[in-house]
């Protein structure tokens, strides 16, 4: 696998949108943190989905400026 900073700086998140909704990602936020994420609806600024907790899957509302990278 690839280090985390060859990841980030690989991926372009305007690849990230409305075509990818049902499909399960690993996101990176540029706060540092990341998660397992399932999006379900993409708006002009943010997207909608589901984020594995590591116990149940929570409803969260992700700013797409916030994403640094998805796998």
């Amino acid at each position: 696998l690839f280090p985390y900073t060859t990841l980030f700086r690989s991926v372009d998140t305007r690849y990230f949108h409305d075509g990818n909704t049902h499909m399960l990602f690993y996101l990176w936020l540029i706060d540092g943190r990341e998660f397992w994420f399932f999006p379900t609806v993409f708006t002009q600024a943010t997207v909608h989905g589901y984020f594995w907790n590591g116990g149940v899957w929570a409803t969260v509302c992700v700013r797409q400026e916030m994403i640094r990278a998805f796998f």
